[in-house]
């Protein structure tokens, strides 16, 4: 085990908790590790006590998902990892997906009470970028009045 990894040994179908050390923020961070999208989705449930269906997940290719986690995925020959996190405003879901050398990111913020995807955020920043473009080509058309 490298120096960087504590194990918690607990087991439960499937499912493998394991606090990693992520050296790139010098914080560890408990995360579990399955083959289930369905393991993974009870750890959610078990952690935030609320239910995300990740079969509607959007994943994104993830070039700077830590080394630790990787080896941590790759020694339990996990194809998914998640694990949690809390700010001052918000709680997050973060979860990784192992395809071959190719890894995966999508991710899960809360607001008021409600878990969210990072890609339908996105996408209502979008939404608002051009509306504000949309009101702002407006008012400068209504001062040249």
């Amino acid at each position: 085990m490298l120096d960087n990894q504590l194990s918690i040994p607990v087991r439960k179908e499937g499912l493998f908790d394991q606090i990693v050390f992520i050296e790139e923020s010098n914080e560890a961070y408990k995360y579990s590790f399955s083959n289930s999208l369905e393991d993974i989705q009870m750890a959610i449930f078990a952690r935030t006590g609320h239910k995300i269906n990740l079969k509607k997940a959007k994943w994104t290719l993830n070039p700077e998902l830590s080394i630790s986690v990787k080896h941590s995925m790759n020694t339990h020959n996990a194809d998914f990892s998640m694990t949690t996190d809390k700010t001052d405003k918000h709680n997050y879901i973060v979860l990784n997906m192992r395809v071959g050398n190719n890894w995966f990111i999508t991710s899960y913020c809360e607001f008021e009470g409600k878990y969210i995807s990072w890609d339908t955020i996105r996408t209502w920043s979008k939404i608002r970028k051009i509306i504000e473009k949309v009101i702002s080509l407006y008012e400068d058309e209504s001062d040249d009045d």
